[in-house]
């Protein structure tokens, strides 16, 4: 959401950089080696944008949240996901950005996932009224 939403623009980074002591932002790296990122809207507002997006932008079921890429793919995309076990049932999709292939949406069964949209639904509601 940060990565594809609006005025945030939070920047992509490369996972591999973050593997181990070989990572260039690993444990040992100088803080000011860091990147840095400033997010300039208020939280409350911010906290709105998260549920409008993910109730009216993201295609739920369909597309997938990537961190690695920062964009917005298609589930379907076997160039983007071969690997993301579950992306062709109409799920939540979240991209593992260390482990390819796993489905982040393995932690929630499909009827909390039906929770959670309500949920965000009903969220979003309350903050527009």
């Amino acid at each position: 959401f940060l990565q594809v939403g609006g005025a945030t623009r939070m920047p992509c980074l490369d996972s591999s950089e973050f593997l181990g002591d070989l990572g260039r932002f690993g444990p040992g790296a100088p803080a000011s080696e860091h990147p840095r990122w400033v997010c300039e809207l208020p939280l409350l507002q911010l906290l709105q944008d998260f549920f409008m997006f993910f109730h009216n932008v993201f295609r739920w079921g369909y597309e997938v949240v990537s961190v690695r890429l920062g964009r917005r793919e298609h589930a379907a995309d076997a160039t983007c996901f071969s690997e993301l076990r579950g992306r062709l049932s109409v799920r939540l999709h979240i991209e593992d950005p260390f482990l390819r292939d796993r489905n982040l949406h393995c932690a929630l069964r499909q009827t909390n996932e039906e929770v959670l949209w309500a949920e965000i639904s009903k969220a979003l509601s309350a903050m527009q009224s």
